[in-house]
């Protein structure tokens, strides 16, 4: 089965061809909404490219409060004998996904198979990153939210071209478009992007990460195989082990 999936490519070859005959390829477009919140999970999608944002209802409107791209799947949530979706799951980077039924894919759960411990690590991940983004959103100037955002779905489809506008990338993370655009150009004036109409082309990754908050490199690390494998509690405390060095908390984020 051949699959660009990280979470898919964490399975042994083995258990690959027992989840390959329950796998449809289909194609996500722009906008699409993948999963609705508090409705039942009829699918999970194990991302190839693009990006569904898994949103949330805060003051009223839905705001983004994490991304599912090719480092793991949107309803992986049903690892943990849920049956129904904790986010309001929007496609926001068309792809293409390997989908999988949820029925096939809690008999293989309930036969063994490793991809529950997988979804799990996943699950995880995606909970450090939503409480990461919430943090960020109160401690954060931002240039350096936009800056973190960006890293981190960069590194979600693997470098190239972001294809989202501005009015769309305000409104998810629950900006105002005119703080939005001003963030833009000053990364543009640096040298970091270029901003063309409906794409944001990333020119420095490395420097991108550098103008991100904190919340970027924990965000990056929670979705790392190597570090998926810790508990929630572990990563946590490191959290407030990081939180206690600093002292006093900065209300310009520079942490």
């Amino acid at each position: 089965m051949e699959t660009r999936n990280r979470l898919l490519l964490s399975l042994s070859r083995e258990e690959l061809k027992a989840i390959k005959p329950y796998i449809t390829s289909v194609a996500l477009k722009n906008s699409a909404v993948v999963h609705e919140l508090g409705a039942p999970i009829e699918h999970v999608y194990f991302m190839e490219s693009g990006i569904v944002s898994l949103m949330n209802m805060t003051a009223g409107r839905l705001i983004e409060t994490a991304t599912a791209g090719r480092n793991g799947a949107a309803g992986g949530i049903v690892a943990l004998e849920t049956v129904n979706s904790a986010h309001h799951s929007i496609v926001l980077i068309g792809g293409r996904a390997s989908r999988i039924t949820t029925t096939d894919l809690l008999r293989l759960m309930a036969d063994g198979h490793s991809i529950r411990s997988r979804l799990l690590q996943n699950a995880v991940a995606v909970l450090m990153h939503a409480s990461q983004t919430a943090l960020c959103a109160t401690r954060h100037e931002l240039t350096q939210r936009l800056s973190c955002w960006l890293a981190t779905t960069f590194d979600a489809l693997d470098g190239g071209a972001v294809a989202i506008t501005h009015e769309r990338l305000a409104d998810i993370l629950g900006l105002r478009r005119a703080g939005l655009t001003e963030a833009l150009t000053k990364l543009e004036t640096d040298g970091i992007l270029r901003k063309s109409r409906g794409l944001l082309h990333v020119h420095a990754p490395d420097k991108l990460k550098q103008r991100a908050c904190h919340c970027y490199r924990i965000i990056a690390n929670a979705y790392r195989c190597e570090h998926q494998s810790r508990s929630f509690e572990s990563a946590s405390e490191e959290m407030r082990m990081q939180d206690h060095t600093r002292g006093t908390i900065d209300p310009h984020g520079l942490y």
